[in-house]
């Protein structure tokens, strides 16, 4: 039997998440093995060779037409998405898997602001009351923190807000978008920048050993690939905030596994911020619950 619409889109949100904050790790473990600049140059080389096979595959040969058609969206896609990959990136390396997991919870907020004033989906009271908290929650979260983390936070902040944007603009073109073509060149894109990025900060781009990057592709292909796919499919089935309310999982898996396999244990402030945060989405997450009891009531 076949799930309704919606649930099939929770579902795709859900699997999106964990593999998200499951993938932080990885590229954190990754990158204490190697850099930032060879970690992300090889996780979207793989993606995008993993992406090109799909093409080929779907299409029976190398016919880009469909792609070309559309190349325009997808680099104005791309670029946005650029921005808050390689900020996601840094504050992984500086803040670590587990604050980076719950700053992002701040793309709830993001996602609703955009989708009340650009989709012209419902904004309320308790929207407003949640996002006060939060951003509140990420403020005492960098208090008293290092300044590597303080940094990371804030980039996590850009980076949060360029995925609520990356998704907000899918949301808007998804009848026009291929997926895997959506994907091939964010890869694509990704690969090319990292290239003149790392002469910049010091050509920290090597060559990984084989089992690394064994690695570095099969956490690609699950965390990359197969999750940015169940992202855009989930973006086809419910509204752009119904996707991002579900980053709430993130950080549980994040920091749970950046403290037992990364031995990275939280500060107070650290803990009480993500609190916060959790705390104001929360008041964001209730409205829903709200609207469909009051919708049920109405039925009886």
């Amino acid at each position: 039997m076949a799930l309704p619409k919606n649930y099939t889109g929770y579902g795709l949100a859900l699997g999106y998440h964990v593999i998200s904050a499951l993938g932080a790790i990885a590229v954190k473990l990754f990158m204490n093995a190697s850099s930032v600049e060879t970690t992300m140059f090889f996780w979207y080389l793989s993606g995008s060779v993993l992406t090109l096979g799909l093409l080929v595959y779907r299409r029976r040969g190398f016919d880009f037409s469909p792609l070309i058609a559309k190349l325009s969206l997808y680099l104005t896609i791309s670029g946005v998405m650029v921005v808050a990959v390689v900020t996601w990136f840094l504050s992984v390396e500086l803040a670590g898997p587990g604050v980076a997991a719950f700053v992002s919870q701040l793309g709830i907020v993001f996602s609703v602001l955009l989708g009340a004033f650009v989709l012209g989906e419902r904004f309320t009271r308790l929207d407003a009351l949640g996002g006060t908290v939060a951003i509140l929650g990420a403020f005492v979260l960098m208090y008293r923190s290092g300044d590597a983390v303080v940094t990371g936070a804030l980039l996590g902040i850009i980076s949060a807000f360029g995925s609520a944007f990356h998704g907000l603009l899918v949301k808007r073109h998804i009848a026009r978008i291929d997926k895997v073509d959506l994907l091939f060149v964010r890869s694509v894109v990704i690969c090319l920048l990292v290239w003149p990025w790392s002469a910049v900060a010091g050509g920290r781009l090597t060559t990984p050993p084989v089992w690394l990057l064994a690695l570095i592709f099969v956490g690609a292909g699950v965390a990359h690939v197969l999750g940015n796919l169940a992202l855009y499919s989930a973006l086809g089935y419910i509204d752009l905030a119904k996707v991002y309310i579900l980053t709430v999982i993130q950080p549980v898996v994040a920091m749970a596994g950046a403290f037992f396999i990364l031995q990275q244990e939280p500060t107070t402030d650290q803990l009480l911020g993500s609190g916060l945060i959790l705390f104001g989405v929360a008041f964001i997450l209730v409205q829903p619950l709200l609207s469909a009891q009051r919708a049920a009531g109405e039925r009886c």
